[in-house]
């Protein structure tokens, strides 16, 4: 396990903690004091990036899950393009279901909210946080969402619609890598109010470049 802890009272009230766990189960590590970002680099699945190199008609879908019930979920998986045969098309509707139990089994919720898109656009290209408890990430294709730590920010600038006044170190910007898991605590979780990770969307407007992302988060929990 690799950590980082570093406390700067002046500027901020919390550490910045994150972790790198050595396996799924670290990742329950996120509900400790103090954490507001752990992801696991696990292997990644290049069947599944070249699926969606090769799947231009796939936008994506947002479904809502109640109950634990993945019913919705699995008819929406069983309408992406391509046949059962197809070489990644099974492997990121096992992934995604996959991760959303995972989700289930770090923070029971009777409903939660499942996001899978492809992105475009510089529309969360400001580092801010959410207004979630926790939030999954992981970036299936693109490049991945960037993070940065609690010292290295000024939260004062948060909602100022200018980086240079939220980011005070940029060479302190980290990108998550392809295809980890991600969980991210956000503004909302008890006992840690306003310590949510300040992250963002990488820059593509004008590149060319596109990204698939899963996102994964309470049904009551708003962006």
């Amino acid at each position: 396990m690799n950590t980082s802890v570093v406390t700067d009272p002046k500027n901020n009230p919390f550490p910045s903690s994150f972790l790198q766990a050595n396996s799924l189960q670290e990742l329950e590590w996120i509900h400790r004091k103090g954490i507001n970002l752990i992801y696991w680099s696990r292997a990644r699945h290049p069947q599944i990036k070249n699926y969606l190199a090769h799947s231009p008609s796939l936008k994506g879908f947002q479904v809502t899950i109640s109950e634990g019930n993945t019913n919705h979920l699995e008819n929406e998986l069983a309408c992406l393009p391509g046949k059962s045969i197809t070489p990644g098309r099974h492997e990121l509707i096992f992934d995604i279901l996959f991760l959303v139990r995972l989700f289930l089994s770090i923070q029971p919720k009777q409903s939660l909210r499942v996001n899978f898109e492809r992105v475009q656009t510089d529309a969360c290209r400001l580092f801010h946080s959410d207004f979630v408890d926790l939030r999954l990430l992981c970036t299936y294709d693109g490049p991945a969402t960037q993070w940065i730590e609690n010292t290295c920010v000024d939260r004062s600038g948060l909602g100022s619609g200018c980086n240079d006044r939220i980011v005070t170190d940029f060479s302190r910007i980290h990108e998550l890598p392809l295809q980890s898991v991600a969980i991210l605590k956000g503004d909302r979780y008890p006992g840690e109010e306003g310590n949510g990770v300040i992250h963002r969307s990488p820059p593509l407007d004008g590149s060319g470049m596109h990204r698939y992302l899963l996102r994964i988060d309470t049904q009551e929990s708003s962006t």
